[in-house]
């Protein structure tokens, strides 16, 4: 239960005097240009960054000097001393195909013969079932089958089986097990089913079933394709792997094929000798900047770490720390996460171009203002992904352990990336900004490397057959998108203590009845008749605050006005709701139920609005340890919109709470009560219409909250101070 007093300081001056005349508010308001404000606040949060890496010189050094120093000798030794070897093109002979017996000694190139892989036996078996219907004819074509492998030194011996399964255990059973070179068969050299064989209707389907030695051979026949990236170093006539030659695939396939014809067409033999021409091979070059190319996002991956994790550290300590502050002061939360963004891609970028320059100049055909355009977007989404980090979590060592385990778990994964030919997963799996990165380096390295032109213009080429760089491009277009968004959406949801992933019911009967009645309390207030004539600057009526997440109720259908001129002190026991309803009021926390009025604006439709007319002095010292007593009046300053030079109203904020002589002193070495007295003056100035100080006077002396006390009687002669 929270019970509320109200405390009048009434001022000298007549009470009816008020700036929230509706028509020179509301000409405030429109003259405000949204873009000029967030123009002006990215320019004082860029100021802000700058200082503090001036003050920050060794850490900022670390970040910029050591990526390069670990990577920028490596680039120009592989620049100095890079090598191109040419391969030139290569055509093939053709090779005869008899699907026979000359096909099981015949040698082609350096893949392992068929008789080899037989194990030199003499006698080998081929199994086969078919049908009851096609049994009859399958006989047949497998005893001439027979008759055209065997010969004086060499006899293949046809098995039939009466049922798929037994056939099937049969040959299961008789794989091999040995560790012979080469060798891999026991007995039988493969199986053969007939699922549909008619020779009247021209009608032939089958499998053919071979053993796999215990080294399993690479038939790798869930891919179309071998990675088209890269040099062939297969030279024969027919590729080795799969081993569709030695495995005596193609010669079992093409007799029974041939010897189907034959017998549809009723012709004693086919007179067509059949050869097989393996598509030529282009020429390639190993070239060994694009060999270094090709594995560089690991590098600029493990060069952008300390500059990542020390964005996700920064953001996350300002958003524990000042950034709820600062956006009732009116900063835009896009221009928060815009600044850092900005700032953190430039640092980025500085290291990644001073790497990427020398390799610029050793691209050949590949565009250079393609290549930098891929790293400047992969410096921006490393940024981002620090970002997005930071806006999950609330506390920066939390962020800080998130950040390392994730960074180096999404570079190493580029490892296990698809096969570029999986158009659909290389697509998902470029959603790691560090996959798309290496996607693209891969494909500017293979363009390199077969001396083919790389430009804006044909990056999309062959696009229905692989993950093409302009796809990578574009994904990491996508990336930065995706990660923008996320980061705003994780910030809107969990910036406040309560999360509204799910809206909260306002019913009657989740927020229950309350525990006091405003008729109970209406006999014991005394009303001001001055206040009657005034305008109220903030009004609150039966305010309800319930957190979602423990069912407490901090706030129970409070209401208050607060008028113009006063000082409006709101008391309470620890835990009564005090702060609770200031960070209601500042428009922090989302009522439950209830209205806020800030000088007729609703805080919740009109947020804002409101807070351009908001100075908060917040319970906790919202301070930057590295900027001065003076830079923090001039940055909250601007950051109001407010006119004029900010000096001469610092100093006299500063002389009339007797920190003067501490203007230049940074906000860390200043005591517990001079730290309150810079925060109340931070509220105060800019004019703000509306000052909302939360214990501002907690851990000062007596004579600093007389100064306080001073302060606030001089400047609610035309504000509202609660």
């Amino acid at each position: 239960m929270m019970f509320a007093a109200l405390v009048h300081l009434v001022s000298s001056i007549p009470l009816c005097r008020s700036i929230y005349n509706s028509t020179v508010t509301g000409a405030v308001l429109k003259s405000s240009s949204m873009l000029c404000d967030c123009s002006r606040q990215l320019w004082l949060l860029t100021r802000k960054n700058l200082i503090l890496s001036k003050r920050s010189k060794l850490w900022t050094l670390f970040e910029l000097i050591l990526p390069i120093l670990f990577t920028l000798p490596i680039i120009i030794l592989i620049v100095k001393n890079g090598t191109i070897q040419l391969s030139p093109g290569r055509p093939f002979d053709a090779v005869p195909l008899d699907g026979g017996a000359a096909d099981v000694t015949r040698t082609v190139g350096f893949v392992a013969a068929i008789r080899t892989r037989w194990c030199n036996n003499r006698d080998v078996s081929l199994a086969y079932y078919a049908p009851a219907t096609s049994k009859e004819t399958a006989d047949k074509l497998m005893s001439k089958l027979a008759g055209r492998f065997t010969t004086t030194a060499f006899t293949l011996s046809i098995v039939q089986f009466d049922s798929e399964d037994r056939m099937l255990d049969q040959l299961r059973f008789d794989a091999p097990n040995g560790t012979q070179f080469r060798c891999a068969i026991n007995k039988f050299a493969g199986g053969v089913i007939f699922d549909r064989l008619n020779v009247s209707e021209n009608m032939l389907e089958y499998r053919i079933l071979l053993p796999t030695p215990l080294t399993n051979d690479p038939w790798m026949l869930g891919l179309e394709w071998d990675d088209p990236f890269g040099a062939n170093n297969d030279f024969n006539k027919i590729p080795g792997k799969p081993p569709y030659w030695s495995s005596a695939f193609l010669s079992f396939q093409y007799a029974i094929d041939s010897l189907f014809i034959e017998a549809a067409s009723s012709k004693a033999s086919l007179q067509t000798e059949l050869r097989l021409l393996r598509m030529p091979e282009p020429a390639y070059s190993v070239n060994s900047v694009a060999a270094f190319i090709g594995i560089a996002s690991y590098v600029w991956g493990l060069c952008a770490f300390v500059l990542v994790i020390h964005t996700a550290r920064e953001i996350a300590n300002e958003r524990s720390t000042v950034k709820e502050f600062l956006s009732v002061m009116g900063l835009s939360t896009t221009v928060f996460y815009l600044s850092h963004v900005l700032y953190a891609s430039a640092k980025c970028l500085i290291v990644l171009l001073i790497c990427s320059v020398p390799l610029s100049t050793m691209l050949g055909s590949a565009s250079v203002s393609l290549f930098l355009c891929i790293i400047v977007l992969y410096g921006i989404s490393a940024v981002l992904f620090a970002a997005l980090v930071s806006s999950f979590f609330k506390t920066p060592n939390t962020v800080l352990k998130v950040i390392i385990i994730l960074w180096v778990v999404l570079v190493a994964a580029s490892l296990r990336a698809p096969r570029i030919d999986q158009i659909f997963y290389c697509t998902l799996f470029s959603l790691n900004p560090n996959a798309a990165f290496s996607y693209a380096l891969k494909s500017i390295a293979d363009y390199m490397n077969r001396g083919r032109e790389l430009s804006w213009w044909n990056m999309f080429e062959d696009s229905s057959f692989h993950f093409t760089c302009g796809a990578a491009f574009m994904m990491l277009i996508c990336d930065i998108v995706w990660m923008s968004a996320a980061t705003l959406f994780f910030d809107f949801m969990l910036s406040s203590g309560d999360l509204v992933f799910f809206k909260m019911s306002s019913s009657s009967s989740y927020l229950g009845a309350s525990g006091t009645r405003l008729d109970d309390v209406d006999g014991n207030t005394e009303t001001d008749e001055g206040l009657l004539r005034t305008r109220a600057g903030i009004s609150v009526h039966r305010l309800i605050k319930v957190w979602s997440s423990t069912g407490e109720r901090a706030v129970d259908e409070m209401s208050l006005e607060a008028y113009v001129g006063q000082v409006t002190v709101l008391l309470g026991h620890n835990g009564a709701g005090k702060s609770t309803t200031f960070s209601v009021i500042s428009g922090i926390t989302t009522p439950t139920s209830g209205s806020v009025s800030i000088a007729d604006l609703d805080i919740r439709k009109q947020r804002s609005a409101c807070r351009k007319l908001i100075g908060l002095c917040p319970q906790e010292n919202a301070l930057f340890d590295r900027l001065t007593v003076e830079e923090h009046l001039w940055f909250i300053h601007g950051l109001k919109c407010s006119n004029g030079s900010y000096k001469a109203e610092a100093q006299q904020l500063l002389n009339q709470l007797k920190l003067g002589d501490k203007a230049n002193e940074l906000t860390m070495n200043l005591s517990g009560g001079q730290k309150r007295k810079l925060c109340v003056s931070m509220a105060v100035i800019g004019g703000s219409p509306v000052v909302l100080l939360d214990e501002p006077t907690a851990g000062m002396d007596p004579g600093a909250r007389r100064d306080v006390e001073a302060l606030l009687e001089d400047v609610k002669v035309d504000r509202l101070v609660n």
